[in-house]
């Protein structure tokens, strides 16, 4: 079973992707900030990590380098309420693509699924 950190400060957004997620037979943890974030993934394993990019404290942006150095197989799917978000560079180069973003609000759960699915395949190559 694969499982998700999903990361948001909004409580109905992680509630909302936790049922839904949880119903697709993902195993979710979810947490409010990039820092319980962090410090979860010092302590347990996780393949995939949906990740709000603006969170009070430390964003998105900043969180998934540091993820990456504590757990480098994890894969990462980015949620933004931006209509003009982009990736930064060294999130590129990183491997991050377009398919990997994704605006809220989500209207179709269904192409989440798909893309976590993708991105903990990779991860497992």
């Amino acid at each position: 079973m694969t499982r998700l950190l999903i990361i948001d400060d909004d409580l109905s957004v992680r509630q909302s992707f936790s049922r839904y997620l949880t119903d697709m037979e993902f195993e979710v943890v979810a947490v409010s900030s990039a820092e319980e974030g962090l410090a979860l993934l010092a302590h347990e394993s996780f393949q995939v990590a949906v990740v709000d990019v603006r969170l009070p404290g430390m964003d998105g942006d900043i969180f998934i380098p540091q993820a990456h150095e504590i757990q480098p197989l994890l894969g990462y799917i980015l949620v933004t309420g931006s209509a003009s978000y982009q990736p930064s560079a060294s999130l590129v180069k990183m491997g991050m693509q377009p398919s990997q973003v994704f605006r809220k609000p989500i209207l179709e759960m269904e192409s989440l699924v798909v893309a976590i699915n993708k991105v903990a395949a990779r991860g497992k190559e």
